[in-house]
């Protein structure tokens, strides 16, 4: 059974467009990190080959498609002496120099010869593809460096897991076996290289790395980036919000509002001009607790409690009331066994002291 292309366009735009998202946010609040901006330039470069992939897929020229999909490859060359960088970056351990100057000589090699016969033979139209080359010997030299930089890679972040403690173990399992799986699945395309008639499906699996990123930061702290989260959450409902109400308007313009460009046409638009920036701030403020109120349950509960607790101090003098509101707060939510809280008045001239037995 044939596959249609544009599933594999969709899946290498998808790819492309999320990497990049992904790259840019991590860059924008972890650049300081070394290993945030090795993340950043990994992803970076998944989305620099998934892009050009896509165009290869997509163009109906022949010359074009050898241009963008041999172009690709300069990111899918590039793609696992940077992983590997990451992946000792990440556990803290300094990558042996012998390592990273074969990887930098290999890959200057690699690019050197890429758009020529020593890189790739040109190949035929196979497997319902316009272009696909033939594997030729640097070609060849670039899919060993792939198998040996992802198995390294992978191996150290195996002896971390072992090695480190719980909570460095989660966080490392589960950005390994994304990233295992994504190399996994990326590495099926080289079956065609050899002429195995083994369609690339399973490019699908590529996404697993960003999932496995975001989950680590939504629930184990990865990184440390839960503003990311929040960031991408919230303006990706705001886009979401404001591109269906777009096409509602759209419609409710060329189906009940025909009137073309005149004074009720222009008033119209000005409405939704003036009502869209109205709302946007409210809506984002609102928005930009979303991934709290789900990733973030217990910490955004917490949050809150503190929050709604200070806004009573402020109307609430009897100390008796403010140790009952405290007391109902603590039963409900926050539920500490035994403690001790101050409220010292900002004059410095009443402090209140609530202590919980236990």
């Amino acid at each position: 059974m044939s596959i249609p292309l544009y599933f594999y366009q969709t899946v290498n735009l998808i790819n492309a467009l999320l990497s990049i998202f992904l790259a840019i946010i991590v860059f924008k609040y972890k650049r300081a990190l070394i290993e945030g901006t090795l993340f950043s330039l990994f992803a970076f470069l998944v989305a620099f080959w998934a892009f050009f992939f896509y165009l290869a897929i997509l163009t109906n020229s022949y010359l074009w498609a050898r241009f963008f999909f041999r172009t690709c490859m300069i990111g899918a060359a590039l793609i696992p002496p940077v992983f590997i960088e990451f992946a000792f970056a990440l556990i803290k351990k300094k990558m042996p120099g012998i390592l990273r100057f074969i990887n930098i000589g290999l890959a200057i090699v690699i690019l050197s010869t890429i758009y020529s016969k020593i890189y790739a033979l040109d190949g035929g139209p196979f497997l319902g593809f316009l272009y696909w080359p033939e594997v030729g010997w640097t070609s060849a030299l670039s899919i060993l460096l792939y198998i040996i930089n992802v198995g390294v890679g992978h191996y150290y972040l195996l002896l971390a897991i072992k090695q480190g403690n719980p909570f460095q173990k989660k966080q490392l399992s589960i950005v390994m076996i994304g990233t295992f799986l994504s190399f996994l699945g990326a590495g099926t395309n080289f079956l065609l290289w050899f002429r195995i008639p083994f369609p690339p499906i399973f490019n699908i699996l590529i996404p697993l790395y960003i999932i496995s990123v975001a989950y680590a930061i939504t629930t184990h702290r990865f990184m440390n980036v839960r503003l990311v989260i929040n960031r991408i959450v919230a303006y990706s409902l705001l886009i979401t919000i404001y591109a269906l109400l777009s096409l509602a308007a759209i419609y409710l313009y060329s189906k009940v509002l025909p009137f073309g460009i005149n004074s009720p046409t222009l008033f119209f638009l000005c409405i939704l001009i003036i009502a869209g920036g109205l709302f946007f701030h409210p809506l984002r403020l609102h928005l930009q607790t979303t991934p709290d109120r789900f990733l973030f349950r217990k910490k955004y509960e917490y949050e809150q409690a503190i929050r709604e607790f200070g806004e009573a101090c402020q109307s609430v003098i009897d100390p008796a009331k403010l140790i009952g509101l405290f007391k109902d707060k603590n039963k409900n939510l926050i539920k500490m066994k035994a403690g001790k809280v101050y409220l010292i008045n900002k004059g410095g001239d009443f402090k209140l002291s609530l202590f919980i037995p236990k």
